[in-house]
């Protein structure tokens, strides 16, 4: 059973279906765009030397910046979403979202940039060294930003699992959305932000395979989401017999 929002969608104004509908068509943008990029990006070496064979910086920059790019719009739909809640628990959890969101989208655009432009001058030196000195050289400053990049991503991990789940909660708390798809996020978020908290801290047998199954319900919830909303605002106001009956359906537990 779905729940039914507190606020009479048949007093939604067109400021209200502006936000949901741009909100919602930003989130389904960002979540093709990514899923994309990161097919195109593939795994990153964990090595320096594996690091320099692997990447190259003719399309190694551009997937970058594109994915800054498509992370910083899908953080923006959220925050658009989240918005148009009336429920006071609901708006207040999802400033608080709001602001995880923004940091996270700040964070991965430091750790992709670093990967994105820092990594391919080194490569581009390491490929034009004649010398082997110099070869090493390259190897080795591409290990150091590995090892930098390693602390940008567990944050990141963290910061963005942590959105995701009070995100979520606050979309449970407006009920307008279905409940089971609210707990997917929430549960999805929680899991991935508590392993990007204990890959940040090194905990021994925590890994970052771990953290996919997390990313994969915070996928399922933000593209639900996205949809749902995207719909909502192009439909527009709903006519207040349509309401009724949704709310006496919900009433006999339909």
């Amino acid at each position: 059973m779905n729940q039914i929002s507190d606020t009479d969608p048949s007093e939604s104004s067109p400021h209200r279906n502006a936000h949901l509908s741009i909100g919602g068509g930003l989130v389904l943008i960002s979540a093709l765009a990514v899923l994309v990029l990161n097919i195109a990006h593939g795994d990153l070496p964990g090595t320096g030397q594996a690091a320099m064979e692997h990447i190259n910086p003719i399309f190694w920059r551009p997937i970058h910046i594109l994915t800054i790019v498509s992370i910083m719009v899908g953080a923006g739909g959220l925050v658009l979403i989240v918005r148009t809640f009336t429920a006071p628990v609901a708006a207040a959890v999802g400033r608080v979202g709001s602001v995880f969101v923004i940091v996270a989208a700040a964070v991965f655009g430091v750790d992709f940039a670093i990967d994105g432009f820092v990594l391919s001058a080194l490569v581009e030196n390491w490929e034009a060294a004649t010398d082997p000195a110099a070869r090493e050289t390259a190897v080795a400053q591409a290990d150091f930003v590995l090892t930098i990049m390693g602390g940008t991503s567990f944050a990141f991990q963290t910061l963005n699992g942590t959105a995701v789940g009070t995100l979520a909660g606050a979309t449970l708390a407006s009920r307008e959305y279905p409940r089971w798809l609210c707990w997917v996020g929430i549960v999805g978020g929680a899991v991935w932000g508590g392993i990007g908290l204990l890959l940040f801290a090194q905990v021994p047998g925590v890994q970052f395979w771990m953290i996919f199954p997390a990313t994969l319900l915070a996928s399922v919830w933000q593209i639900g989401i996205g949809w749902i909303s995207w719909r909502r605002g192009r439909a527009g106001p709903m006519s207040r017999d349509t309401t009724r009956d949704q709310k006496e359906r919900s009433e006999d537990g339909v």
